[in-house]
């Protein structure tokens, strides 16, 4: 339902094309080339990534999920949260158009000290 929804709004707010990958879930606990090429191409704003085998990944046929931590000042502002947890490469891509800079209290509090 929530990839539903995240569909339904990326394409009617924000007018972004959608990305053509595959919506294949992640087997394994190797991160994937096209998350790999980005994560590589984004250094400056990841903190942290791991995968990991939880519920989330098995419900879309996985086990596996990715986990991606930004630095101070970063956010993903369609859940407003400082990271992006998705099962699969396509929810993971379409969930990086979302990457903006932050200036909320934490990020601005954090960086000032």
């Amino acid at each position: 339902m929530e990839a539903y929804k995240f569909d339904f709004f990326k394409e009617l707010f924000y007018h972004v094309p959608s990305i053509n990958l595959q919506g294949d879930p992640m087997k394994t606990n190797a991160i994937p080339k096209t998350i790999k090429k980005w994560l590589d191409k984004n250094a400056h704003i990841v903190h942290e990534f791991h995968m990991e085998e939880d519920e989330w990944g098995e419900e879309h046929e996985g086990p596996w999920s990715i986990w991606v931590y930004f630095k101070l000042g970063w956010r993903n502002e369609l859940h407003y949260e400082h990271q992006i947890h998705e099962p699969t490469v396509k929810d993971f891509m379409d969930a990086t158009l979302f990457i903006k800079p932050c200036d909320c209290d934490d990020c601005t509090f954090s960086q000032e000290s």
